[in-house]
């Protein structure tokens, strides 16, 4: 995003204290403005198209960052990436968009509701302890979706709109994906069909001339760079190499996606050194629940070198395009007998049965011959509740949908927790790793009138579970260079993880913190630290970044 702003309702506020939260902001950068009419004290920080803008009058307050200026209401309708407040003497709404692109944090103190685009300013305004069962809740994937790991500063959650006064707050969703969850009624022609459309759309509305592309080499980021080609010939890509490391080496890829959609490409040599939890939390400020940067640091630095200021990514054309799993289940709950017939005719009746079973028949009364390599492993949250304390693991049970349970819901849940904060929160991320090199970043997947699209379509037609992304392949078959899209899906840098992250270097940062997290079961952990390898290497990234970050807080 382009600016910033602090602002604050209700009691008056000391003109040292919001000149002190100004200087705070660590990314966004610009001219200040200080406004003190009407019910909202604002410092506006002016970075160009995008800034934030304020109307005041007659009483009531408007501001804006990202879009132009319009009332609260119509942002609620279709605002693709904003974050608003609107307030009266009396009364105060503040929101931002749906897919989180915009971030928005606020914090109540001495009587008066403080707002700001970063969380450094709020932090600033006075001492804020660290919250240690909001961290012990994130390190074990049940996080509470608002907390920010600050007492007391929380964000703006998106897809709802806070709204009360100086006294009291209280949320409400203004943006309903599960009411459009499967009601998609076209043909899978159709829908294809529609997807380039809203597709190109969406990258339309982020490209801009002399935009970067982060190319990975895999099927989102191909899509994007050739949509955005098309759009304007003034763009050019990067991608981040990591050529010794088998899972992780996509060059070859990304030269040819490059060549073919005639954009000028730089491939960069990936980050491979130690990780240490303080670098991502010079990032972001706080922790969030991704792993080390892999390579989206890398490349944003070096399109900062050569001057770009807009960049596009594909995240997170997986989670909305559709993770596989339960989606054998849903199509026979949905009756979608005739998808199902043309995958027995393609594949065998067997293997069709077979996997729908796996879906609908509990482990426990399958035959014999559906056991042995159609078992699913461990989940991530099987392997990790034992380092955690109830209510904590009862907590993980419940939220595990990686595990075997009926498939009524399951498939449903899964694709509309992708829309939903506790994952939308990586774009908040994202937003300040790119604000930190003075980039901002924008990601056509999550384009609002795209990913409502999706949502919308049943599993039997936006998944094909032989080849990942068909939809979006087929979709693109038209406007892709041609054999661009035939790679299997990316891989998932796991040799690059654990390259980088050290085990036993990461139980020295959670002792040597002095923190203790509630319900974390140190016990357990410290006794599996004779072999560090045994311990998911997950939960030690996201336990020893909650440990630093508590440390320094």
């Amino acid at each position: 995003m382009r600016g910033a702003f602090v602002a604050c309702y209700g009691r008056e506020p000391d003109g040292a204290r919001l000149e002190r939260a100004v200087d705070a902001l660590r990314w966004h950068r610009g001219d200040v403005t200080l406004h003190g009419t009407g019910p909202l004290r604002v410092a506006v920080v002016d970075g160009g198209e995008g800034s934030p803008q304020l109307d005041a009058a007659d009483g009531r307050a408007l501001l804006v960052h990202g879009e132009p200026l319009r009332p609260l209401a119509d942002l609620l309708h279709d605002g693709r990436r904003f974050a608003a407040v609107e307030c009266t003497v009396t009364t105060i709404s503040a929101a931002r968009d749906p897919l989180g692109l915009s971030p928005l944090f606020c914090r109540s103190i001495d009587g008066a509701l403080w707002f700001a685009t970063e969380i450094p300013p709020l932090a600033a305004l006075e001492p804020a302890a660290p919250d240690l069962a909001a961290l012990a809740a994130q390190a074990a994937l049940v996080p509470d979706d608002a907390a920010t790991g600050l007492a007391g500063i929380r964000r703006v959650l998106p897809g709802f709109v806070l709204e009360g006064d100086a006294r009291e707050v209280r949320l409400r969703r203004y943006w309903h994906p599960a009411q459009l969850f499967a009601s998609y009624r076209g043909s899978r022609p159709d829908a294809a069909r529609e997807l380039r459309a809203r597709f190109v759309r969406a990258v339309e509305r982020a490209v801009a001339p002399g935009a970067g592309i982060l190319l990975s080499g895999g099927i989102d980021s191909t899509a994007i760079t050739a949509v955005a080609a098309r759009s304007t010939r003034e763009v050019s890509a990067v991608h981040v190499a990591f050529p010794a490391l088998g899972d992780a080496s996509e060059e070859e890829h990304a030269r040819r996606i490059a060549e073919a959609a005639g954009v000028p490409l730089d491939v960069v040599a990936g980050e491979l050194s130690l990780w240490d939890p303080a670098d991502d939390l010079r990032t972001s400020v706080v922790p969030y629940l991704t792993p080390p940067a892999l390579a989206a640091d890398t490349a944003l630095a070096h399109l900062a070198t050569q001057g770009v200021v807009v960049a596009l990514d594909g995240n997170d054309g997986d989670g909305v395009l559709g993770y596989g799993g339960r989606e054998w289940g849903a199509m026979l709950f949905d009756r979608s007998f005739g998808r199902l017939a043309e995958l027995a005719r393609e594949h065998g009746a067997a293997h069709v049965a077979r996997r729908v079973a796996n879906d609908v028949v509990p482990p426990a009364l399958r035959l014999r011959g559906l056991r042995g390599r159609e078992q699913p492993p461990a989940t991530y949250l099987q392997l990790t509740e034992e380092y955690f304390e109830e209510p904590l693991r009862r907590r993980m049970r419940d939220m595990d949908h990686e595990r075997w349970r009926t498939p009524v819901g399951e498939w449903r849940w899964r694709q509309i927790r992708q829309v939903q904060p506790v994952t939308t929160a990586r774009n908040e991320e994202h937003e300040l790793r790119g604000a930190r090199v003075g980039i901002e970043l924008r990601h056509p997947f999550a384009d609002r009138e795209l990913v409502e699209f999706l949502i919308s379509l049943p599993a039997a037609i936006k998944i094909e579970p032989y080849l990942g992304k068909h939809l979006l392949r087929t979709a693109l078959a038209d406007v892709v260079p041609a054999g661009t899209l035939e790679r299997p899906d990316k891989p998932e840098y796991r040799d690059v993880l654990r390259r980088r992250v050290d085990p036993a270097r990461c139980l020295d940062w959670i002792r040597e913190s002095r923190v203790r997290l509630p319900l974390v079961d140190y016990g357990r952990l410290y006794r599996d630290a004779d072999d560090p390898d045994s311990i998911p290497l997950g939960l030690l990234v996201f336990l020893a970044r909650a440990h630093v970050f508590a440390a320094s807080a």
